[in-house]
């Protein structure tokens, strides 16, 4: 009778353990700055963190999702820019909200010191599922992984450099993805969406970009946690390439360069 009771309760626990749909998670996201920021001036590269850490939350239901800011925890102390004074990383107000029923995305940027509210719909990567697994807090996770090509923009500050759009080169992203079956909500940190299951981890070039799921909260999300960004000028994606474009024009007629990687 006993070992029947046992069951039945244990049953009971491993339903309701995966029918999670609704929660409040944080990642921590570590980008390798050397990989992202090349031929950059050595003197200027010698005052750049090798690594910065931030965490960002997710608070995520079956119907939506919001991507955000939570802390920085090593940005290093900027560094000297071509004009001289001091740089400091950006990126790091980065919000995207989806609409996961009607397939929609909001996301908010700061592009050079301007606020923009990107209007998209929600893109789906073509991931190539696989067989192999590994366990992250407590859930069995399966690997998933996609490579697409993205263009590698070489900013000319200086006079006389080729302007924006004329010296980009392709190069090959790799992204690998590991997503909990058992938390069927298909969205995951920053843009990552699109699996059968949340994604808790990410890995962008072996290194590059990585996104890992730290800290789990399993209960609904308020609504202030859910709300769509309202602020700034509502532009689409072509749009907002446009306008980076005529930024960067701008920056190659003031002085200085260095090669960079548009955000993954």
């Amino acid at each position: 009778m006993k070992k029947t009771v046992w069951l039945a309760l244990s049953m009971i626990s491993v339903s309701t353990y995966a029918q999670k749909t609704e929660g409040v998670l944080t990642y921590t996201q570590k980008l390798d700055m050397k990989s992202r920021f090349q031929n950059m001036d050595p003197a200027m590269q010698a005052r750049m963190p090798e690594n910065v850490t931030r965490q960002y939350q997710l608070a995520f239901t079956p119907q939506e999702a919001l991507y955000e800011p939570a802390a920085v925890l090593d940005e290093g102390n900027g560094f000297g820019g071509p004009m001289g004074g001091s740089m400091r990383l950006g990126g790091a107000s980065a919000t995207v909200y989806t609409q996961l029923t009607e397939k929609k995305r909001v996301e908010s940027r700061d592009i050079f010191g301007e606020k923009y509210r990107v209007l998209d719909t929600l893109v789906s990567q073509r991931w190539k599922l696989g067989k192999e697994t590994k366990t992250i807090k407590g859930f069995v996770c399966q690997k998933a992984s996609y490579t697409d090509t993205m263009r590698v923009q070489r900013i000319m500050m200086g006079p006389g450099g080729p302007p924006p759009g004329e010296n980009q080169q392709p190069t090959l992203r790799t992204v690998v993805a590991w997503y909990a079956p058992e938390i069927p909500v298909p969205i995951g940190p920053e843009k990552y969406s699109g699996l059968p299951g949340l994604i808790l981890e990410v890995d962008v070039n072996n290194g590059e970009n990585q996104y890992t799921v730290s800290e789990m909260e399993w209960r609904k999300p308020k609504a202030s946690e859910l709300k769509a960004p309202k602020a700034g000028k509502a532009v689409t994606e072509k749009e907002v390439r446009e306008i980076m474009m005529k930024r960067m024009e701008e920056m190659r007629k003031n002085g200085g360069g260095m090669r960079m990687r548009p955000g993954n």
